[in-house]
């Protein structure tokens, strides 16, 4: 076995990165996430960070995906849901952090939401699954100049901003249907989190700014600065608006995948040169539980094709988005 942060390091660095995060939900992913950082050269080991290390983010997604997990009973509405996991907890990290997404989750979601049977989710979980499609869907294909590196770009909305928000609402929910009232006592963050969202929505409206325009023009003429600097410290404390929100891309490096394992697995063993036809096993982990993928040496063409099949992932792109009118 042999870790890939240092290849890795070294491809997304020539694409423009300043710093790689990398998650770390569980002492496993960061025992692993160590091992990288080591071969690093030692000028170069601040350039990784783990972050989410307690796996509070991971915790609140899954908390969000939990009534769709308990009602996919079957295929292919299961296989969405897992893979759904991947897809949000990777744009919670990238707008938390204002970064990139390395990684093809979104068009391995995208393909799922035309042959879900919407009809197998209910109550609470369709609502959910509609706020996921509308977001899996906002993302577009896109290939840049840079190799085949191509991008999942967004239109110009607010949608991937409301990551936060879908999460926060049904936090919220759950804590009133719980505790009632009290749960605002029981659980302050929850309730800040939520009264924050309900205020910067209230005084982002035109018509409240303009009223507060007023209302501090007039408390200038009056010489009553108080009104003034009320206003100023909501401002301030209410933070920027969704509207400046981050929109994290996803970035995927194609047929640069398997020239990444391949250096490094050459840099830790040396000897290992892999024949044609060999089969490189490929693992991941999420908060400590393991699955595996594999890919075959000599691929590396047929990645390059889709990577550069930007027409086709437009047109499942369209496809995904005409049938989302059956979750509403």
């Amino acid at each position: 076995m042999a870790p890939a942060i240092t290849a890795a390091a070294v491809t997304l660095v020539s694409l423009g990165a300043d710093q790689i995060l990398v998650p770390g939900p569980s002492s496993y992913e960061e025992e692993r996430a160590a091992e990288g950082i080591a071969r690093l050269p030692k000028e170069r080991r601040s350039l990784v960070k783990v972050v989410d290390r307690h796996g509070e983010i991971l915790q609140r997604v899954r908390s969000y995906l939990q009534p769709l997990v308990a009602q996919a009973r079957k295929w292919p509405e299961s296989a969405f849901v897992a893979f759904a996991e991947d897809f949000l907890y990777q744009v919670a990290l990238g707008t938390d952090f204002k970064a990139g997404i390395s990684g093809h989750a979104v068009g391995t979601v995208r393909g799922f939401i035309p042959i879900l049977d919407s009809q197998s989710f209910h109550g609470e979980a369709k609502f959910r699954l509609a706020e996921i499609a509308s977001l899996i869907c906002s993302y577009e294909p896109d290939l840049t100049e840079h190799g085949t590196c191509r991008l999942d770009l967004i239109p110009n909305n607010e949608i991937v901003s409301q990551i936060w928000s879908f999460i926060d609402k049904a936090e919220f929910g759950a804590l009133v249907a719980a505790s009632g009232r009290m749960g605002y006592l029981k659980h302050p963050r929850v309730a800040l989190r939520r009264l924050r969202s309900a205020a910067r929505n209230f005084f982002g409206k035109p018509d409240i700014a303009k009223l507060f325009k007023l209302a501090t023009t007039t408390a200038d003429l009056a010489d009553a600065k108080s009104i003034a600097e009320k206003a100023k410290s909501i401002v301030e404390l209410l933070g920027p608006s969704e509207s400046d929100s981050f929109h994290p891309p996803f970035i995927d490096l194609g047929p640069a995948e398997i020239g990444i394992y391949r250096v490094a697995l050459a840099d830790a063993f040396a000897d290992a040169i892999p024949p044609e036809g060999t089969i490189l096993s490929f693992e991941h982990s999420r908060c400590g539980k393991v699955s595996h993928s594999w890919l075959s040496v000599g691929e590396e063409e047929k990645l390059q094709r889709e990577a550069q099949d930007i027409q086709g992932r437009t047109e499942k792109l369209l496809e995904a988005r005409s049938a989302l009118g059956r979750f509403t």
